[in-house]
């Protein structure tokens, strides 16, 4: 019996790895609602957060229960999941600079040492590294071949084991604009 189901469960996840590992580059467009989540999600759900109280006073002003899997097709809640946002962070220097001329996507990418092309804009005073969690972290750059800035996972990325390859599923934003946090973090362009 045992063998039976860790057959079954260890065959599914090499589908699950299969597929992922399939997905690897291919970057499908998403809705600002989708980012506009995934980052709200990220930091309203971790209790450890600098600005999760903030977020559980925004969300219930608004009425606003986040729910793991969202429909994006319900402007309401849209509307009230950016309401939030915009309190919180979409009115500040790591969004509002961008949010007009990005298109965004998601795709899986292999994020590990092998990454330089990826930076974090502010290195903390003391890494722990303790993340094994990439998946959702949001990234902005000029091309899909980078550089890219991290604008939510901050922490997680300088918090993760570098020598490990993490296969995560991320939302990156790309535009011509320039950005002064992108020219911090060595961008040519934004120089």
């Amino acid at each position: 019996m045992l063998h039976y189901i860790l057959g079954i469960v260890g065959g599914g996840f090499v589908i699950y790895a299969a597929i992922k590992y399939l997905s690897i580059g291919s970057f499908k467009p998403v809705t600002e609602d989708e980012v506009i989540f995934a980052w709200l999600y990220a930091e309203a759900t971790d209790p450890s957060h600098q600005f999760a109280s903030h977020y559980r006073n925004e969300m219930n002003r608004v009425g606003l229960v986040l729910d793991s899997d969202p429909s994006f097709e319900d402007p309401e809640e849209n509307n009230k999941r950016r309401e939030v946002f915009d309190n919180i962070r979409g009115k500040y220097a790591l969004w509002k600079p961008i949010r007009e001329h990005t298109s965004w996507y998601k795709t899986t990418m292999i994020l590990n040492y092998q990454s330089p092309y990826i930076l974090g804009p502010y290195p903390p005073k003391e890494i722990k590294r303790s993340c094994l969690n990439l998946n959702n972290i949001i990234l902005w750059g000029h091309s899909t071949n980078g550089p890219l800035i991290v604008l939510e996972g901050n922490h997680r990325w300088y918090s993760r084991y570098r020598f490990l390859p993490y296969v995560a599923e991320v939302y990156v934003g790309i535009s011509d604009q320039n950005y002064k946090l992108h020219a911090e973090c060595g961008c040519p362009k934004c120089g």
